[in-house]
Order: C-alpha cells, then sequence, then structure tokens
C-alpha cells in the first residue's frame, strides 16, 4: 500500500548519488573550478535540504482515523493517514511504520507507507483494509521517518498514534449456523437442557398442546380432569435471559461461538427479551456482566468483549457449573 511517489523517489536519489559523484570525480581528477563551484553548490543545496527537513519535522502534525467504527465479517475498513504541515515549505515524503493487528486473535502484521507532506497544508491518505476475522482490528503507529529531497539525511520520529473498529458478524451469516429456536413467550428451546423461570407462571392453566414443555404440565389438575393440563405463562417482555458468552483459543472454534452469541442475543431482542450477557475475564479473575437492551448495546458490549484475547475470556467448565448452579436459567454458549 504506497502511493505513486515512490515510483519517482528511488530515481531521484540514484541521480543525485550519481551527480554528486561525478563531481568529485572530475575536481580530483581536472581540478576545474567548475566543479569546484558545483560541488559547493550541491553542499549548499544539501544543507538547505537539511534545514527545511527540520523545520518541517518541528511545524509538521500528524493523526490517524477509521472509519466506520463498526462493520461486519468481511467488509473494508478506510484507514485515514493524515499529515498537516504548517511551515511554506515541505517535503518529498516521510514514511510510517504501521502495526496492524487483531486484538482477540493476536493476529500481528507490518506494513510501511510513504505518505507525502505539503506545502503548508494538510494531505490525507486513504487505506483500505478488508477485515476478515472477527474481534478489534487495530492500526498502531510507532514511528514516522522523514527524508530530505536530496535524500541524504533522515530523522526517525517516535510516535504514539492508533485507531481500532470492531468486527462483528454478519447478522445474515450468523443466522445461518442457528441451532436453537425461540418462538414468542418465554421458553428457549435448545438441543441441551435449559433451566426455565417460574416467576414468569400466570397462574391460569390450558390444556396440552403438541411443543409444551413437560415440566409446564399441572399434575394436579391432570390427574382431576384426566387429561393433560399445563400451566399458562405470560410473555418475559422486561425480564432478562442471562446468557453465558464463551470464547475458545481455537480459531474456528472461536469464531463459531461469537457468532452464536450475537446471532442469539439479535433474536431474543427482536422478541422484546432483554439479555444480560456474561463473559469471564481471566486477567481479573471475574466474571462481567452488560446488560443488552437494544442492537446499540450489544455492539458496544461485544466490542468491550474483544479488547481482550480470546484466550483471556475462556472459562473453565467447572466454573460454568458454578455459574449454572447460582444463576438459574443460565444459557452457556460453548457449543456443547
Amino acid at each position: 500500500m504506497t502511493n505513486n511517489k515512490l515510483n519517482i523517489k528511488p530515481f531521484a536519489f540514484v541521480m543525485n548519488n550519481l551527480i554528486l559523484l561525478f563531481l568529485i570525480v572530475m575536481f580530483t581528477f581536472f581540478r576545474s573550478y567548475l566543479c569546484l563551484c558545483m560541488l559547493l553548490l550541491w553542499v549548499l543545496a544539501e544543507l538547505l535540504s537539511v534545514v527545511v527537513l527540520k523545520k518541517v519535522v518541528s511545524f509538521a502534525e500528524f493523526q490517524i482515523s477509521m472509519d466506520p467504527g463498526v462493520i461486519g465479517r468481511n467488509e473494508a475498513v478506510c484507514v485515514k493517514l493524515i499529515v498537516k504541515n504548517k511551515w511554506f515549505l515541505g517535503l518529498l515524503d516521510c514514511r510510517w511504520h504501521l502495526r496492524i493487528g487483531n486484538r482477540m486473535t493476536e493476529a500481528r502484521e507490518h506494513l510501511t507507507v510513504e505518505v507525502p507532506v505539503p506545502f503548508k497544508g494538510e494531505f490525507v491518505m486513504q487505506l483500505p483494509l478488508k477485515c476478515e476475522d472477527l474481534g478489534e482490528m487495530y492500526v498502531e503507529v510507532h514511528r514516522i521517518v522523514f527524508q530530505d529531497f536530496l535524500g541524504m539525511c533522515k530523522i526517525p520520529v517516535k510516535q504514539e498514534l492508533s485507531c481500532y473498529c470492531t468486527v462483528l458478524p454478519q447478522i445474515e451469516s450468523a443466522r445461518e449456523g442457528e441451532n436453537f429456536y425461540i418462538p414468542n413467550g418465554s421458553e428457549v428451546h435448545q438441543p441441551r437442557e435449559f433451566k426455565g423461570n417460574e416467576s414468569n407462571y400466570s397462574g391460569q392453566v390450558r390444556q396440552y398442546k403438541e411443543g409444551d414443555l413437560l415440566r409446564d404440565i399441572h399434575w394436579k389438575l391432570t390427574a382431576k380432569q384426566q387429561e393433560l393440563m399445563v400451566k399458562e405463562r405470560t410473555s418475559t417482555a422486561g425480564e432478562e435471559i442471562g446468557i453465558l458468552q464463551q470464547f475458545s483459543e481455537d480459531k474456528i472454534q472461536n469464531e463459531s461461538f461469537v457468532t452464536s452469541g450475537f446471532s442469539m442475543v439479535h433474536t431474543l431482542l427482536q422478541k422484546n427479551l432483554p439479555v444480560r450477557l456474561l463473559a469471564w475475564n481471566r486477567k481479573l479473575e471475574k466474571m462481567e456482566e452488560y446488560e443488552c437492551n437494544n442492537v446499540l448495546q450489544v455492539e458496544e458490549v461485544y466490542g468491550q468483549l474483544f479488547h481482550l484475547p480470546a484466550k483471556q475470556r475462556i472459562c473453565e467448565k467447572h466454573e460454568i457449573e458454578l455459574m449454572k448452579e447460582s444463576m438459574d436459567g443460565l444459557f452457556v454458549l460453548d457449543g456443547r
């Protein structure tokens, strides 16, 4: 990811070095005053170039930004490298040393980009980056190297600039992998056992219908009327459903966990069922809880979860069992 200046700069620097070598050879062998004058002019030009370089370095300002802040997987994000020069002279370019990575997967790579320094103005270079992995993608600038016009002097400047964006699962692709069904009402049906909540029992009963759970059968009334009767439940709008989001060090399995959790939370919110998302923080040795009452909150919550590497959020089996015992109705998204 470079600009067209890279095609011009090496040639210009080579020509500059060849001219200097030619002047030195001519003056050494022929003692020409013309070559001596040209050599002195070259030295003055280099001194002037160095002075300009130092001035521009002292006046230049740098910024980096990423837009948008939240994107879907396999979408592109635009990283902007901004150079502001308050002095009336500029430079051919400055070299940005970037570090691009993902905090959740701990993947990283290094990139070098050449950005022109304008004459008293602002230059913005846009770098489109495709985000293929879920997590928090970041771009950090740790050093910028300035070079004068003649290519003889370089000044490295340390920088601490960074920007990031949250890469979330695509809702459509997330739903393709759903293995749970959430009907209207209070029940959450899924392939494994899920504890219910008796607090939404309305006190009414009705005849058994196909699909009703066995635990809802009113056994005393069934024995009295000689037919299956079940407890009528009201909607759980306003009641929270606890979901434990699990992670894995395996990249594919981890993305499956995150995609399933993200999709399930969205599905519950569509049915007006607020969610309390739980995730283990191994660094702090505590369970973190987040309220998810709307889509924006869900995006913010997963953005916070992605701040830590996946291995720092793995919850062990015995910890999961303790959580199930302490919190009735907890749904564990661990792929089991």
